[in-house]
């Protein structure tokens, strides 16, 4: 099946940065419905670096083929919601889906959507799935209990 390039209203092929921003303002507004869609956040792990900005992030931890979209919302038997968003014709490179599917084997749902029609649909179907009834908190202590 072949994907269609998606277009604005002036016939110009939609980016994946666009597809994104648009993504993320749906999320916006439907966080009225959804309210853990406030947490849902993008991984920057694209785009042209020089050099010394490269090795540096890198250092800081950076890695290849990590998804592009996170929601750390668990539904149903996942643990959160991971998506690699393409556009038009472009496919997941080898090592986003090595990242994919060891997302998937860890108990997370993670697709590769293309563009933000799709993208939404995924996110939404996902939500609605069955919430854990008594979810686990571990709250981090702000300091060590005191001994007695």
């Amino acid at each position: 099946m072949k994907r269609k390039i998606q277009l604005d209203q002036n016939g110009i092929q939609i980016t994946e940065d666009q597809a994104q921003r648009a993504v993320f303002r749906w999320a916006k507004d439907a966080a009225i419905l959804w309210p853990e869609l406030r947490y849902m956040y993008h991984t920057p792990n694209e785009g042209k670096r020089n050099p010394y900005t490269g090795q540096r992030l890198k250092a800081e931890g950076m890695r290849s083929g990590v998804p592009d979209i996170c929601l750390p919302a668990p539904r149903g038997k996942y643990h959160g919601l991971y998506i690699e968003m393409k556009v038009g014709r472009n496919k997941p490179t080898p090592e986003q889906e090595d990242f994919l599917t060891y997302l998937a084997v860890a108990g997370y749902k993670s697709l590769a959507c293309w563009g933000e029609k799709s993208t939404i649909r995924a996110i939404e179907s996902y939500l609605k799935l069955p919430k854990e009834e008594e979810p686990c908190i571990d709250v981090p202590m702000k300091s060590e209990p005191k001994g007695e």
